[in-house]
This record gives structure tokens, sequence and C-alpha cells, in this order.
């Protein structure tokens, strides 16, 4: 029961967190752009819907996962225009991976909050999966402005990075992993594992995938 109420906790956390980045947003383009203004809120309603359809489960697919992500990235997007290139190396046998709800939305938030959102050079976000002896693992990394301390950046530095951190902790305990890297102080890289397992197949009866 401690277990759930810290996770609802931080599922708290994120969501208005993100929310009202995203209607800052918003905000911004209504005096520039308001077909790009239009744009972000179509693409919030439809992130809002897959959100809420979710809120009651910790556990989604890796599949609902990205689309929740491209979502987002649809609406930074309008805001950065060419500036934001964003790529995917994820295997589609991964897609039915079971993962944490919006795990990795806090993470590429933080991408663009230390690439195109402090800088005007052109902002690179890598999203990778991979699946080795029996474990998950999720990489973002960014060629953002990097740091020169990761361990003070995540202590003192924004919410999401340690709320990612203790959800998986909290999910899986010993079996999960995260770590952080500024290679050279520049760029920065996020790694999270966790048991690898497969999504209920309603095919056989909600028995899980081998």
């Amino acid at each position: 029961e401690l277990q759930i109420s810290q996770l609802n906790a931080l599922k708290k956390q994120l969501q208005p967190h993100f929310l009202f980045n995203t209607l800052n947003t918003v905000s911004a383009l209504m005096d520039t752009d308001v077909n790009g203004a239009r744009t972000v809120l179509s693409r919030l309603g439809q992130l809002l819907r897959a959100s809420l359809d979710k809120d009651q489960r910790d556990i989604v697919p890796l599949s609902r996962e990205l689309e929740l992500i491209r979502n987002y990235l649809g609406i930074e997007s309008v805001r950065f225009q060419d500036r934001l290139h964003v790529s995917y190396a994820v295997p589609e046998h991964l897609h039915d991976a079971q993962v944490p709800s919006m795990v990795l939305q806090p993470l590429v938030e933080n991408a663009i909050k230390h690439g195109p959102d402090a800088t005007t050079d052109r902002a690179d976000i890598h999203l990778r999966a991979e699946a080795r002896d029996g474990t998950l693992t999720l990489f973002v990394s960014d060629n953002g402005k990097g740091c020169s301390d990761v361990n003070n950046a995540m202590e003192h530095g924004g919410i999401g990075l340690r709320n990612v951190r203790d959800r998986i902790q909290l999910l899986y305990g010993a079996d999960a992993s995260f770590a952080i890297a500024s290679p050279s102080g520049k760029g920065f890289q996020v790694e999270l594992s966790f048991p690898l397992r497969r999504m209920p197949d309603p095919r056989t009866n909600g028995s899980h995938v081998p």
C-alpha cells in the first residue's frame, strides 16, 4: 500500500509539470502563430486522451509510451521548428514490452530543456531500446549543453529525473538501474534498465508472451 501511495504521488508530480509547460508553449504562440497554437492544442488533446486512458495503470506497452512521446514532440516541433531533430531506434519486437507509464516523457522534456530551450543550435534527441539477458534498457540522449557534475544535476536539478529514478526503484527494486552521464561535459545521456516483461496477449486469454 505504501508503494502504491508513493507511485501515485510521483505520477501526480509529473503530469501537472508537463501540462503547465505545454500550456506555456500555447500561450507564447497565441500572439505570433495562431495556426501553430491550434496545432499544439490539437496534439495536446490527443496527448491528454492517451494520458487519461492509462491514468489508473502504472504499466503500459512500450508502443503506447512511444505514441505519447511522439505527441509531445509534435507539440515541441511547432515551437522549435527545424532546430529539433529526433531519431528512434526501437525494434518492433520490443513494442509489447512493459514499461512504467510516462517514464520517457520526463527524460525527453529534460533533453528539450537543455537543448533547444538553452541554445540556438540544432538539437538532436535520440531514443533507443534494447533487450539482453531478460533486461530491457531504454536510452535517451541529446547533444545539449550538458553539465560538468551530473550527480549535482541529479540531486538539485529538475524533478523529472528524480521521479523516473524513484518510480522504477519502487516498481522493480534492486532489479532496476538508473544512470546519467555527460561525456566531457557535452550532451546528456540517461540509461534505465528493468526486467523485460511482455504485455498480456489477449489472444491467449491474458497469458504473458514468453
